[in-house]
């Protein structure tokens, strides 16, 4: 009886042993064939990028599986008479190559390039609106004119790029890395960039209204005639900045570090500044009225010529500030902490 129970175990045993394998090697063999298949399309794909501009560039790779593809030097922009370069639109290049590619005017819009190296890539005017680049590496990439609004740049690195007149408008910047990027005259409308790292980079007359700048690091950065207007900027980092000419109305720089920050002729028009430390930072012929300094940290800042009228500058500390009781007396300053001699004018 029991070696009959025995026999009866072993036949199970080996009959489900049998289907797993069949199951098992059914699937692997998918498996391969679907992988063999992506890599086919894939290696086709790259050999006809690499004949697109011989070809007559009009090749679209629309929703092309491109993923850790070599792409490197490949001349995919718009050439001589060409309104536009390659349609990578909505393309899967995670993980790619694209190191010096010549991409202007292309399209990528809604293309998926997270991780990619970009790196010295010539992407001028090239549309990239909606673009997923999370940590992408665009150091040194020529991106003037191009289109970033919406894209996902979120921990990406764009040190030392050159993107000049550039549109990220609303996009998703946190994390990244765009120390040293030349940044003149571009568009950061209501982009986020909490965390930012932005130290050297050069951001005059750019337009960053209601961009969320909380705890950036904007150290010795140019924003000379920026405008900042209504930017959240809470512990932002910007000592020794340039901000001459800038506009800063009705900006929250709470906490903010502008020490030895260049805020001449700058406008702080009802900004809230209550906290930050802007000690012997470069105030002359600043428009700070109506603006809310409160425990403010103001010691040997030069404030000639400031307009202080309808400040709250109570509980501030001014020791050794350069400022006249005259634009003194147009402030309220219960509880501060005045400079030991105060001329009238």
């Amino acid at each position: 009886m029991l070696d009959s129970l025995f026999s009866l175990r072993d036949v199970l045993i080996g009959f489900a042993l049998g289907v797993v394998a069949t199951i098992s090697s059914g699937f692997l063999v998918y498996w391969l064939r679907k992988s063999t298949r992506v890599r086919r399309a894939g290696t086709e794909q790259i050999e006809a990028l690499r004949v697109w501009a011989s070809a007559g560039r009009q090749q679209s790779f629309r929703n092309a599986n491109l993923r850790k593809a070599d792409l490197r030097r490949f001349d995919l922009g718009a050439g001589e008479n060409q309104r536009s370069g390659v349609d990578m639109s909505y393309a899967d290049l995670r993980q790619a190559n694209l190191e010096q590619t010549i991409l202007q005017k292309a399209d990528f819009a809604g293309a998926n390039l997270a991780d990619a190296t970009l790196d010295g890539a010539k992407m001028t005017e090239a549309n990239l609106l909606g673009a997923n680049l999370h940590s992408a590496s665009m150091r040194r990439a020529e991106m003037g004119r191009a289109n970033l609004m919406e894209a996902d740049l979120r921990d990406a690195d764009l040190s030392y790029c050159h993107a000049q007149n550039a549109n990220f408008g609303q996009a998703m910047l946190q994390g990244a890395t765009l120390e040293h990027a030349d940044l003149r005259a571009v568009h950061l409308w209501g982009a986020y960039l909490q965390r930012t790292k932005l130290a050297g980079a050069n951001l005059a007359r750019a337009s960053i209204g209601r961009c969320n700048m909380q705890r950036a690091n904007l150290n010795a950065a140019i924003l000379r005639e920026a405008d900042l207007s209504e930017a959240e900027m809470q512990g932002a980092i910007l000592t020794d900045a340039n901000l001459q000419g800038a506009t800063l109305s009705d900006a929250d720089l709470r906490n903010a570090l502008l020490n030895h920050a260049s805020l001449k002729e700058a406008c702080f028009l009802r900004a809230n500044l209550q906290d930050a430390d802007m000690g012997y930072a470069q105030l002359q012929g600043a428009d700070l009225r109506h603006t809310w300094l409160e425990r403010a940290n103001l010691e040997g800042a030069d404030l000639r010529g400031a307009s202080l009228e309808g400040a709250n500058l109570q509980g501030a500390f001014l020791q050794g500030a350069k400022v006249s009781r005259k634009q003194l007396n147009q402030a309220t300053v219960a509880g501060a902490v005045l400079p030991d001699d105060i001329p009238f004018e």
